[in-house]
């Protein structure tokens, strides 16, 4: 179930369905709340749909929940958005998050 709602959430992603994504990430977070990826799928959305307030609370969940080897899935998804400008004027945000 998880898998199906991860490929949903992806294809959402490219076909740049917002809510879609949203709704899957949702699932998949309720599914895996300990993984990561959810949280990182669910931030694409937020920011995409002008949210930065609560794409950064989901970017602070996914750090929280996930060991260091997989956020590099986060980072890549959060670097490839094509809408960053509320967060980018934080550009620790990232970094301190996950200490580096």
């Amino acid at each position: 179930m998880a898998d199906a709602q991860r490929s949903l959430a992806l294809l959402a992603m490219r076909k740049g369905a917002m809510a879609t994504l949203d709704q899957a990430a949702t699932q998949l977070i309720n599914l895996q709340p300990t993984v990561p990826e959810g949280y990182a799928l669910r931030t694409v959305s937020e920011t995409n749909r002008g949210q930065f307030s609560a794409a950064e609370e989901e970017v602070h969940k996914a750090i929280a929940v996930g060991p260091q080897s997989q956020l590099e899935f986060l980072l890549a998804a959060w670097r490839s958005l094509p809408v960053q400008a509320g967060l980018a004027q934080r550009p620790g945000l990232i970094s301190e998050g996950i200490g580096a």
